[in-house]
This record gives C-alpha cells, structure tokens and sequence, in this order.
C-alpha cells in the first residue's frame, strides 16, 4: 500500500513508522493494538491519503485514551508546521541558487554545489541557511565548491 502525502509525493505505508508516532503521543502498549486496528481499516487499499490515517489515529486514541489524542494532535500538527518551514526554505534556496548549482537534501541539511561561482548568490544562500538555524562549512569535493549545512 502506497501513503500519499501533503506535498504528492508517495511511499510505502510503514507500520513500524505509524506505531511509533503513536507511541511518541504517549499511547505506550495501545500503540500496537491501535496499529493493527488501523491496518484492518484500510485492507488492501492500492493508494491511502496520509491525512486519511491521522484521523483513524485520533479516532481510536479517542475512543481508548482521550487525552492522548489530543497530544497526537497538536504533535501531529507541529511536525507539518516544521515541514512547511522546511518546504519553504528548500522553494528558496532553488529560487537563489537557479542554474548557478544544485544541491541535495541530506539528514538535516543540504549539500550545495556551486556550478557557476560568478553567477551563485553566496549572501542569498548563507542568510536563507543561517536565519533557519543550519550550520554552514564549506568544503572542496571532487574539486567543487560545494556548501554544507547542518
């Protein structure tokens, strides 16, 4: 079964993924029960919107552990604000960066290439990454330019 996301990407349902953000708003041992309740749910479905999991979580927390649900949510709701922040910060750095590099999302940070150094808006980079608390070291791979943040 594919889970397709906010942003329309898809990847594979992971159940060990899903028991451990239940897990995380505190639901401990429910959080196995819960899991296999959901997986029930959604049968053999081809295609499954994520939002359509977040609110079979929520429904079986409330109907098991009712405070709890409550944390899932607003825990649920402050990791999309980070990813926004994340997806706006990303859209920025390719506005900035356009043909004169390329770069790759690695755990945490990015690894930018600078292809074109006349052209590359080294200020337009540092501040995006600085102002969104990454660390910046600059490095030589391959024999290019190539920024690191953290």
């Amino acid at each position: 079964m594919k889970v397709i996301k906010k942003n329309g990407r898809t990847e594979e349902f992971d159940k060990t993924k899903l028991k451990k953000s239940i897990t995380n708003a505190g639901a401990g041992k429910l959080a196995s029960k819960i899991t296999l309740l959901i997986e029930k749910e959604l049968g053999k479905s081809d295609l499954i919107p994520s939002h359509k999991i977040r609110e079979l979580v929520i429904k079986h927390l409330q109907e098991d552990a009712g405070p709890i649900a409550n944390e899932y949510a607003a825990f649920e709701k402050a990791v999309r604000k980070i990813v926004k922040r994340e997806d706006f910060l990303v859209n920025r750095l390719i506005q900035l960066i356009g043909k004169s590099g390329s770069f790759n999302s690695v755990y945490g940070g990015f690894q930018i290439a600078v292809k074109d150094k006349n052209a590359f808006d080294f200020s337009g980079v540092f501040e995006e990454l600085l102002a969104a608390g990454q660390s910046i070291s600059i490095e030589s791979i391959d024999g290019k330019l190539v920024i690191v943040s953290k």
